[in-house]
């Protein structure tokens, strides 16, 4: 198995189990936080931010380069939108909301750019 498959499946189980973790999570302790709250607008954000990584990582699987990207893009914006949310505002749910899309999004950047550079090799070898 390439180096490439290695690193594509390691996102793939790594985004799985974090959208696993995010629903079991957002359902245990972050509903909780925006129950009590007055706003509304940062469930709605954040569902549609989830939503948007879901999307994102069923593309991983066929196009790493695009969901890769997709899944960071994501996970960056969930994780400032929470840094500066007057419902969560702290460091720890910033990572804990992020870092499930921020990982597999890294690994697929990385199987795409090791796939590309093995496909290099044999062209620099023939000239």
């Amino acid at each position: 198995m390439g180096k490439y498959r290695v690193f594509r499946w390691v996102g793939r189980l790594t985004g799985f189990i974090g959208l696993v973790f995010f629903v079991s999570f957002l359902l245990g302790q972050g509903l909780q936080v925006i129950k009590t709250s007055t706003s509304n607008f940062d469930l709605l954000f954040i569902l549609t931010l989830f939503s948007f990584a879901l999307v994102a990582n069923v593309i991983a699987w066929f196009f790493e380069i695009v969901g890769g990207f997709l899944l960071l893009l994501c996970g960056l914006t969930m994780g400032v939108i929470i840094a500066f949310s007057d419902v969560f505002g702290s460091f720890g749910y910033t990572l804990i909301f992020s870092m499930p899309f921020l990982i597999p999004g890294t690994f697929f950047l990385v199987a795409f750019i090791i796939k590309n550079k093995l496909k290099e090799i044999p062209e620099k070898v023939n000239k």
